[in-house]
């Protein structure tokens, strides 16, 4: 033992008379070792006594080089009611079956909720914060979040007018307004064959709109009933029939094509001729 120098040790042999002065002595330098400030580091190293890795009276909490454990699982209290730690610091990720926060807690970084949160400050104090906007409702009894919008002006096209899901009214874009075209997205492609004839049954018009459509509006276009007849594939079934004007690019292709061929052909026919 670290401090401990044996007293008497000629004295305390077998055969040996063994007066009180001997244990006495004994029993101070034991005394002084224990009661020494340094002594028994129990670090495993010679002397030095070794490593204490069990603590209490059954050896109920177990210290390795990794590890502060109990010996049994779900056993062990870190500290009571009365007599609690003052701070705790982790390093890492703290898992537990449940957590009560009797007095205030801050969290400085990102907390992620898997299952349900809950409580008197949760259900009423953070609900009553919640506001909902144009075209949501927001119960704040239950959360449940509702969506209502149902009118052009509530997304920010006050200058459009609805009947069901069909607007009326003009749309201008500052940008661009495309459609999907991808290859991804697409089969059975195929050139479109006869758009030259296809072309010429189309219809261009000039009219006028309805009073009750757009109030008399002069409009240029095709009609769609006629168009059913040619290409029915722009032509968008509803309460009134309608035309994807953007899909007749492909048509038009295909049909400029076939027009510069049949001149290319007549072309080198007038020069044969001279």
């Amino acid at each position: 033992m670290a401090g401990y120098t044996r007293q008497a040790a000629a004295n305390i042999t077998t055969g040996s008379v063994i007066d009180a002065d001997d244990f006495n002595d004994e029993y101070n330098q034991i005394q002084s070792a224990f009661n020494a400030s340094t002594g028994h580091t129990h670090d495993g190293t010679a002397a030095e006594g070794a490593a204490i890795e069990k603590i209490g009276p059954s050896q109920d909490v177990v210290a390795t080089a990794s590890v502060l454990r109990p010996k049994a699982t779900n056993t062990i209290d870190l500290g009571t009611t009365a007599l609690q730690y003052k701070d705790a610091f982790f390093d890492g990720t703290v898992k537990t079956d449940g957590l009560t926060v009797d007095e205030n807690a801050a969290i400085a970084g990102n907390l992620s909720v898997a299952g349900n949160l809950t409580g008197s400050g949760v259900s009423t104090g953070a609900r009553a914060a919640l506001s909902a906007g144009t075209g949501i409702s927001y119960n704040s009894g239950t959360g449940v979040i509702t969506c209502t919008v149902d009118t052009p002006a509530e997304v920010g096209l006050g200058n459009l007018s609805n009947n069901g899901n069909n607007l009326s009214g003009n749309f201008t874009a500052t940008g661009n307004v495309t459609a999907f075209s991808d290859e991804r997205l697409k089969e059975n492609v195929e050139t479109i064959q006869g758009a030259l004839d296809k072309v010429s049954q189309m219809r261009g018009v000039i009219y006028n709109y309805k009073s009750e459509l757009n109030d008399g509006q002069r409009g240029t276009g095709v009609i769609a009933q006629e168009m059913q007849q040619v290409m029915p594939e722009v032509v968008e079934e509803g309460q009134y029939l309608s035309v994807a004007y953007g899909n007749l690019v492909g048509v038009l292709i295909e049909a400029v094509k076939e027009l510069k061929a049949e001149i290319d052909q007549c072309k080198c026919k007038k020069c044969e001729c001279e």
